[in-house]
């Protein structure tokens, strides 16, 4: 996973850079090709967190100093990411201020997943489209019951078998859920915060 930061000191600054949607530019030395797939790292200060997005290069520019042009690329969000986007937009324009702050900073990713909910018997396939190491957001056919026990078998890249884990549903977002993972479960932790790093760095 490249992820590429984009810092801006003031909300204004953001709020100006997200009104030319669907193109958006990326202020960055490394050169990229058209179709590369990155994820943009945005942060400004009404996020109570950096928000990761996916997105698509269109072209990418060097420098000239001269013009005081910066190097970067024109990049278009995915729009499998386009919630994330609204509600960046939402928040460095003031029209949303009662965000709350996570503990950790969800990465985007799509693995197949399976949950079962106490008393089920048969697993239910899904993906995971969100990951950090307190929770994800599960991407299901219709929303899951908010406050139940869900054991959860996570698929990552090149692993050698699916990632066990129970967590406890928490919040809907359309007709996804998201969960916070049990943590008392020190193994399950441990191979946790080890796929978050792993996709982190793209391995």
């Amino acid at each position: 996973m490249l992820i590429v930061t984009v810092r801006y000191k003031t909300n204004d600054e953001c709020w100006e850079a997200l009104k030319k949607i669907p193109a958006f530019f990326c202020p960055t030395t490394t050169q990229f090709s058209k179709g590369d797939e990155i994820v943009i790292e945005i942060v400004a200060p009404a996020l109570p967190n950096k928000v990761m997005a996916r997105a698509e290069v269109i072209d990418w520019r060097a420098a000239l100093p001269r013009n005081r042009v910066r190097a970067g690329a024109n990049v278009v969000f995915s729009r499998r990411d386009q919630a994330k986007i609204a509600f960046v937009v939402a928040m460095v324009s003031g029209e949303k201020q009662d965000a709350v702050k996570r503990k950790h900073n969800r990465l985007p990713i799509e693995v197949p997943t399976r949950y079962r909910t106490s008393g089920q018997l048969e697993w239910t396939e899904c993906s995971l489209v969100e990951l950090s190491e307190g929770g994800g957001l599960l991407k299901t056919d219709k929303p899951l019951e908010l406050g139940q026990s869900v054991s959860l078998e996570i698929t990552f890249p090149r692993a050698g078998a699916p990632t066990a884990l129970t967590a406890k549903t928490t919040y809907h977002a359309g007709a996804s859920t998201g969960v916070q993972f049990d943590t008392r479960d020190q193994m399950g932790s441990r191979r946790l915060k080890e796929m978050v790093r792993r996709v982190r760095d793209g391995e």
